[in-house]
C-alpha cells in the first residue's frame, strides 16, 4: 500500500554513498551550507588518503586478512566494501579472488596465506553496551592471536592484529575507519594523522558528543607483538 510518504534510504557502507546523502539531507532540511561544509570536510580527508596511497607499488602493499561480521572464517572478496577499503588504504586483500562476496575459509588457508595484517570486525552481538569496551576488544584480539597455528602468521608475530567495531564500517564513522586502515597499512606515510582525534572532532562538531568512553578500535596506539621484544611504531 502506498501511503504517499516520500522516503530517502541510503546504504552507507562507503564514502561514495555518504557524500550524496549529506548533500541530499542538506536540501531536505534547508541546511545546504552546513551540508556542503560537512561534505567538503569528509571529502578532504578521504581524498587525502587516496592521494597518498595511489602511487604505492603492489609489492609495497601489505597483505591483509579481513575477518568479517564477527567470524574468524568469514572474509570478503573483490566485490565487497571490505575489499574496497583495504585496496584504497593500499593493502592487498588475500581473499580478493575467492568465489563468493563473503567467502567462508579454513583457518589452515589463512595460515598458508600468511597475511601481514589481520583486521577483525566485531559484531554487535559480541559486546554488551552500545559500543565495545577495551577489555572486550582486547579479549577478542588475544583469542585471534592464540588460534592454533596463528603464531606462525606474520601479522601475529608483529602484533598487527586489529579489532574494529562493526559500526565503524558505515555512516560518518566510515571515514574514521578508513583513516585507521590507512595508518595500519602505512604507518610512516600517515604518521601525521590521528584517527581518534578526527573521530573526536566529528563527534563534537556534528553530534555534540564527547568521545570519552567511546572505544571502537583496538589497539589504538603502539602494538605489542606476540613474540617478546618486537614493538611496532605508533599506529
Amino acid at each position: 500500500m502506498d501511503y504517499g510518504i516520500p522516503v530517502l534510504r541510503y546504504r552507507l557502507l562507503h564514502i561514495d554513498a555518504l557524500i550524496p546523502m549529506i548533500k541530499d539531507l542538506g536540501v531536505v532540511l534547508g541546511k545546504e551550507k552546513d551540508a556542503t561544509e560537512m561534505a567538503d570536510r569528509i571529502s578532504g580527508y578521504y581524498n587525502d588518503i587516496l592521494d597518498r596511497t595511489k602511487k604505492i607499488a603492489d609489492n609495497d602493499r601489505p597483505s591483509v586478512y579481513f575477518m568479517s561480521m564477527g567470524h574468524f572464517d568469514w572474509t570478503a572478496n573483490k566485490d565487497s566494501t571490505g575489499h574496497t577499503r583495504i585496496v584504497e588504504a593500499a593493502g592487498r586483500n588475500i581473499a580478493a579472488d575467492l568465489a563468493t562476496k563473503v567467502p567462508h575459509v579454513d583457518m589452515e588457508w589463512v595460515i598458508e596465506q600468511n597475511p601481514e595484517i589481520i583486521v577483525y570486525s566485531m559484531s554487535q552481538e559480541q559486546y554488551k553496551a552500545n559500543t565495545p569496551t577495551i577489555q572486550e576488544m582486547q579479549a577478542k584480539r588475544d583469542e585471534i592471536m592464540s588460534l592454533p597455528g596463528f603464531e606462525d602468521i606474520d601479522a601475529v608475530k608483529t602484533g598487527r592484529v586489529y579489532i574494529t567495531d562493526i559500526k565503524m564500517a558505515s555512516g560518518l564513522s566510515e571515514l574514521v575507519n578508513m583513516l585507521y586502515y590507512a595508518k595500519w597499512m602505512h604507518p610512516d606515510l600517515f604518521k601525521d594523522i590521528d584517527p581518534r582525534a578526527v573521530h573526536k572532532e566529528l563527534l563534537q562538531k556534528y553530534f555534540d558528543m564527547d568521545i570519552d568512553g567511546i572505544f571502537q578500535v583496538y589497539p589504538d596506539g603502539p602494538v605489542q607483538a606476540k613474540e617478546e621484544g618486537a614493538v611496532l611504531s605508533k599506529q
